[in-house]
């Protein structure tokens, strides 16, 4: 057993301790992810060194056992139930650590690298079978760590005592082999190999190991497990280790001996120490008399079934309960990110990206996911951004859990001009990629933020928007013109002129044929075509068409569209309502050949005697004649 320390002149409260916890587990869970030197890392110790003063107080250590349900601190018991406790017990458990003393002086860079040896530690002991398993001789000076079996230090190991202690412990141990039930023959025999180990025996070792496992080490384990004597500084976990241990020692004497009848009873004595019942300071349940009217009733399989039916939780509330809260993590790479990366890093961090989104992330993880982005826009760290966040908006965009347009209308949400000016390539191709789906009122809310940049300002950008996967791919989704918003038109008109132009066209002509936003393009989009003079004729309008008067250029290049639309007009269309407003429009556009086609739409007939063209598109085509007639005499 550990010494108890001395008593503090100062009173230790239940905040105190967990507090000192709470720290410790964060400089764990952390020192992970950033590098020796980084500013929060440092914080973390520091402030782990804060709560060690206060624990300490006078004394110049403190002491940390760990149990197997509880942590105790300088012999106080750490009541407080935190998640930093759970986490913190199982972390010391695994990498099989009894107790730690630490330093009151202990410092900074000291308190680092314990971390990283403790969790270099429990990661070995994951990923092997052997008893010993980590170099723990290399601890800081200030923190000195006990082991479940042993001491990691070469002066722990405990030196042989003298011939009559072998003597008398070698009885006990014969003894304790008779009165397992072994047959006579059986005893005989470990009696033989015993007494011959006791002679010959040579220290064994472990590759991974600073100790030396002494006959007399031998002797005390072997007997501890076969007298199965429960002892109050016993538990299950150190009852494993022992085993573990020597199942491993007579592994390595088999291999040692050539002997068949020494290998026979190093078998039987390995078969035996692993068949002994664990843990060893378990009590024995007493079991209440039951009374008569006691006896539950036999329930049918049915029934019990129903039970479980009603009283199980559902797989949703399930689910949430078993997941693992991120949020830390996400914090912790996105600061990573802040600086340059090496690509075994990257690949490692987008994989982590890939793997949460494969899930609904929590309210936490959302809001750890947003804070950490927006970091680079607070601290200007513009090119940063540009690299890590069309990847990452990407993932989110493969995920069926977590919406990129959903992080990104929360990302712009009290931005500056100057911040939506760099975010607005990689928006505006997360537009053209996603399209409206169920997210439309995103989806506009975010186009119309887009929109508000001049058209300077997006042929600033147009490279960097070019060199995004949408133009790359020259794809888009199937709805991303959503109808009825002139304030969109110029950034469309934009787009018109970009290298995704013909896909974006042949994407929302048919948008814009079905709902013309007005009298223009009521008379003119239905004539559209794919044709790169009507794509032409689609940038100029969205860049004028909503305008009051129509500039000249905009006049002449829709007057063509129309003349050459309307003389060439199947006669199975020319009842549809559309078209009488379509030729009053020509009355506006004074261009070659305008007139001619207007008196043809009056006078052409058909089998000699029967108008070719409707009432109403004769009626309009006369007023848009007289129109145009008065527009050139003035």
């Amino acid at each position: 057993m550990l010494n108890s320390p001395p008593k503090k002149d100062g009173h230790v409260t239940p905040q105190m301790l967990t507090e000192f916890v709470h720290c410790l587990h964060r400089v764990a869970k952390i020192g992970n992810y950033y590098p020796s030197g980084h500013a929060i890392v440092d914080h973390a110790a520091e402030s782990f060194l804060v709560a060690l003063g206060k624990i300490a107080q006078a004394n110049s250590t403190v002491e940390l056992n760990v149990q197997e349900d509880c942590l105790v601190v300088d012999a106080i018991r750490v009541e407080t139930n935190t998640q930093s406790k759970t986490e913190l017990l199982k972390i010391l458990q695994e990498a099989a650590v009894d107790s730690i003393t630490i330093s009151r002086h202990a410092t900074t860079e000291e308190t680092l690298e314990f971390v990283r040896l403790i969790l270099q530690h429990r990661a070995q002991r994951r990923n092997s079978a052997n008893f010993a398993l980590a170099d723990l001789s290399a601890m800081p000076q200030s923190f000195r760590v006990r082991d479940k079996r042993f001491l990691v230090d070469k002066t722990s190991v405990i030196s042989n005592q003298s011939d009559q202690d072998n003597e008398n412990r070698m009885n006990d141990l014969l003894h304790a082999l008779e009165t397992k039930g072994l047959t006579t023959e059986q005893t005989s025999q470990c009696r033989t190999l015993l007494n011959s180990l006791q002679q010959n025996y040579q220290p064994v070792s472990n590759s991974n190991s600073l100790v030396q496992f002494t006959w007399n080490d031998v002797q005390n384990l072997l007997l501890r497990l076969l007298q199965n004597k429960p002892g109050s500084d016993l538990r299950s976990n150190r009852i494993q280790n022992d085993i573990n241990t020597l199942t491993t020692i007579f592994s390595h004497l088999e291999a040692r001996t050539g002997d068949k009848k020494a290998k026979e009873s190093i078998g039987f004595l390995i078969s035996l120490v692993k068949d002994q019942p664990a843990p060893l300071n378990k009590e024995k349940k007493i079991q209440p008399k039951k009374r008569t009217g006691d006896q539950s009733p036999e329930l049918p399989i049915e029934e019990l079934q129903s039970f479980v039916d009603k009283t199980a939780l559902p797989p949703a509330m399930l689910k949430k309960l078993c997941q693992t809260d991120k949020a830390e993590e996400i914090s912790v790479l996105l600061q990573l990110l802040q600086h340059e990366q090496t690509l075994e890093a990257m690949r490692n961090i987008n994989r982590f990206f890939h793997d949460i989104f494969k899930r609904m992330l929590t309210s936490k993880e959302q809001l750890a996911l947003l804070s950490g982005t927006r970091l680079f826009l607070d601290r200007n760290l513009n090119n940063r951004l540009e690299q890590i966040l069309p990847p990452l908006v990407l993932i989110m965009r493969q995920s069926n859990h977590f919406s990129s347009l959903d992080f990104l209308a929360q990302l712009i949400k009290d931005i500056s001009r100057q911040q939506l000016y760099l975010l607005w390539p990689v928006i505006v191709n997360e537009l053209m990629a996603v399209g409206m789906g169920e997210k439309t009122k995103v989806y506009i809310h975010l186009m119309l933020s887009c929109s508000q940049l001049s058209r300077q300002e997006m042929i600033q950008r147009q490279d960097r928007l070019e060199s995004l996967d949408s133009f790359q791919k020259n794809r888009t989704a199937a709805a991303i013109y959503p109808g009825g918003y002139t304030q969109i038109q110029q950034l469309f008109a934009f787009l018109l002129g970009t290298s995704l132009k013909k896909t974006i066209y042949q994407v929302i002509l048919p948008v814009l044929q079905k709902t013309p936003p007005d009298p223009l393009g009521l008379a003119v989009l239905p004539f559209l075509a794919d044709d790169e003079r009507h794509l032409n004729f689609l940038q100029l309008y969205f860049f004028q068409g909503s305008q009051n008067q129509l500039s000249p250029s905009m006049r002449k290049v829709a007057g063509n569209i129309l003349r050459e639309g309307l003389s060439t007009f199947p006669e199975e269309r020319m009842e549809e309502q559309w078209v009488s407003q379509a030729i009053s429009y020509c009355g506006q556009m004074p261009v070659e050949g305008m007139e001619e086609m207007l008196e043809e739409i009056i006078s052409a007939k058909k089998m000699l005697i029967m108008a070719l063209w409707p009432p109403l598109c004769r009626q309009a085509a006369e007023r848009a004649l007289k129109q145009l007639k008065n527009m050139v005499k003035r």
